[in-house]
């Protein structure tokens, strides 16, 4: 005889009975007088059985239970759902990456029929009437990627803390004001399915192809090609990407003779020298300033220096600036090849943040290697005299008013054409040609048929002339005239120029009044008017130039008394 493993047999319908029986039991009072004596039955009878106690009582309960119920939920889902090993990842905001993998991900992801919520955003893909909108499926749920043989979870988290309520200002985890949960950004996590061969450094591969993919930049015409300069600001002690612009050309950017050039050498001697700094233990870092009164230049040349050394450009604005800790920690992840400006540095707030902790920032324990650093002021007599001692600012250099040569750069690099505008000329003057050539051969050929009405075609085209030697005859004429033109313009606006430059004197208008008097002279008349009628409304407009700038000059100083009066 064998033996036989026993295997009990599950009755339903006497677990149903057992469970009926407990129920029963319990609920009889004889149970509970048993188990916790007649006393204490006795309160919870008459406590319970009071229906003001029972509602009190739900009032207080339900917040709690609400409260905690998607907890529940996903403890519940967590256990009757198998775990998946997986190797995963998160992206915060405050990473520069961070932009970059979240566009890859929303136009990527797609919305099934059976969707009932989404995320619209624009795509890089425009058409040719605009941009394309696409709309991805809801943040709140995981997505799938399916990206070549693998399958990347994707999901939008929000940062949790307890008692949030009670963080403390300047708080390590972003939370600086005590606000609701909702109100802070949202993270990414990135996952795989773990197998053989998928390890973090696949994951990593993954989103440095993401990245890669997102920041190709479609291929220019190469007299399209310009340096593009990316742009952040800083936030809670973190850098947050704001744009990336056209760098300006240092050629565009006109100040007074020698200032550009001085500046541009420096840098490019500090940028190559960093072996030099470190074999002599110098620290290695370069503070300039740029002052003088607003719309002299100084964030034209700052954009356009960033774009010839091709570096990043990170701003920092004092009047916006809170805490030291802060800044400290904006400076600690300050990439090397930036360029860190600081401006409104004669702005009384630094006074608050604590003068030593700033200055230890720019040169001590807490400054970075490789920093550089330009601050902009208006007043340099407000600035704090230890933060202008060498060591934190080397170079200093004054952007004043406009002077002569600063007046004909502007001037020419507005008024003269380029080469598309050329061209737009010159088709111009193919065309007037043209017709007056045209006008010319009717009159001929009237005035032959009046002459020799029995002239046939064939003796006509034996006069000796053809129609290739006739086109070849009308390019030259047009090359002529056109350089006629271009002469005659120069010449107008040398002459123009020769007569406003007394009218308006050295030092007397900003480069910036300057600019914006001779494009309202463009924008009036349009870039392609004769040149006759654009200097013609130039000179007009002078006197009334140079009025609006004695008012403008008039209420700042107006202005400037008022704020006096009140600070006493």
């Amino acid at each position: 005889m064998s033996l036989q493993k026993y295997k009990p047999k599950f009755d339903v319908g006497e677990a149903v009975d057992r469970v009926m029986t407990l129920v029963d039991t319990v609920s009889d009072e004889k149970f509970w007088h048993g188990l916790l004596g007649d006393r204490v039955t006795g309160l919870l009878k008459r406590y319970f059985g009071n229906d003001f106690v029972m509602i009190t009582l739900m009032f207080y309960v339900y917040p709690i239970l609400r409260g905690n119920w998607q907890e529940v939920v996903k403890f519940v889902k967590a256990r009757l759902t198998p775990a998946r090993r997986q190797v995963w990842v998160q992206v915060h905001p405050r990473e520069d990456i961070f932009k970059s993998i979240e566009e890859y991900v929303i136009s990527h992801l797609v919305c099934n029929t059976d969707d009932r919520k989404g995320v619209a955003s624009y795509s890089k893909e425009h058409r040719g009437d605009g941009p394309s909108v696409i709309v991805a499926p809801h943040l709140g749920k995981t997505n799938r990627i399916q990206y070549g043989e693998h399958t990347v979870y994707v999901q939008w988290k929000k940062y949790q803390f307890k008692n949030a309520k009670k963080k403390k200002k300047g708080s390590d985890d972003g939370s600086d004001d005590g606000r609701e949960l909702s109100m802070f950004p949202s993270y990414l996590e990135l996952s795989l399915d773990s197998a053989k061969g998928v390890t973090i450094y696949t994951l990593k591969k993954i989103l440095q192809e993401w990245s890669d993919i997102n920041n190709e930049k479609p291929e220019k015409k190469e007299e399209d090609k310009r340096m593009l300069v990316n742009m952040y600001d800083m936030g809670s002690g973190y850098w947050t990407f704001k744009e990336t612009f056209d760098a300006r050309e240092l050629g565009s950017v006109n100040l007074a003779p020698g200032l550009k050039e001085r500046l541009v050498t420096d840098v490019n001697r500090f940028m190559t020298q960093e072996q030099y700094y470190l074999d002599r233990d110098i620290p290695y870092r370069r503070g300039y300033l740029l002052y003088g009164p607003p719309g002299t230049g100084k964030s034209s040349i700052i954009q356009a220096l960033a774009g010839h050394a091709q570096v990043d450009l990170r701003q920092v604005k004092i009047s916006k600036l809170f805490t030291y800790d802060k800044f400290a920690r904006a400076v600690e992840r300050l990439r090397t090849r930036s360029i860190l400006v600081i401006e409104d540095i004669d702005h009384s707030r630094i006074k608050t943040l604590g003068m030593s902790s700033f200055l230890n920032i720019l040169d001590g324990l807490d400054s970075k290697s490789g920093m550089i650093i330009i601050f902009t002021c208006n007043d340099i007599n407000k600035i704090e005299p230890a933060i202008l001692r060498p060591g934190r600012i080397d170079v200093k250099i004054k952007l004043d008013y406009a002077v002569g040569k600063q007046m004909e750069g502007l001037f020419w690099r507005i008024f003269d054409l380029d080469k598309k505008e050329i061209k737009a000329l010159c088709k111009e003057e193919k065309k007037k040609l043209l017709a007056i050539k045209d006008d010319e051969d009717t009159g001929d050929e009237d005035d032959q048929g009046t002459e020799t009405p029995g002239l046939s075609e064939d003796e006509g085209s034996q006069d000796g002339s053809t129609s290739d030697s006739s086109d070849d005859d009308n390019d030259d004429d047009i090359d002529c005239n056109l350089d006629e033109v271009l002469v005659g313009r120069k010449e107008c606006l040398q002459e123009t120029l020769d007569k406003i430059k007394p009218m308006i004197p050295d030092g007397h208008v900003t480069p910036a009044e300057l600019q914006v008097l001779f494009t309202s002279i463009i924008l009036e008349n349009g870039p392609m008017a004769p040149y006759q009628v654009l200097m013609s409304a130039l000179m007009d407009r002078v006197p009334e130039f140079l009025e609006r700038v004695r008012l403008d000059r008039l209420q700042a100083e107006a202005f400037q008394k008022e704020s006096d009066k009140k600070k006493k």
